[in-house]
């Protein structure tokens, strides 16, 4: 039954996997962000990610960008929101899965 299918008939958006980190400071809520360095919207203040790897979870992305991107271990994180506006980047159709990661200040 599956011999007929063909997975090249539909499209392919890119995934990217968000993580929003959250930390307490003084009784004040902050959130990460990075400066983009590059296209599109160099220079502007962002939220950090990078693409799914397809041979990982979505949790394990999540981790995997967290640690790449900005040091951070063993954080908790879980599953917040699905973005997926048609054109919302102008590169092409991506898909923003964002996880919540809390984590102390340091």
């Amino acid at each position: 039954m599956t011999s007929n299918y063909n997975s090249s008939e539909f499209p392919l958006p890119g995934v990217t996997i968000n993580p929003l980190v959250f930390t307490v400071k003084d009784h004040k809520l902050y959130l990460l962000l990075n400066k983009r360095t590059k296209e599109p919207f160099i220079d502007y203040w962002n939220i950090p990610g990078g693409f799914l790897s397809l041979d990982m979870s979505l949790l394990d992305n999540a981790k995997r960008i967290l640690s790449e991107k900005t040091n951070l271990k063993n954080v908790y994180l879980e599953q917040l929101y699905t973005f997926g506006d048609i054109n919302r980047d102008p590169r092409y159709r991506i898909i923003s899965v964002s996880y919540l990661a809390l984590c102390p200040f340091s």
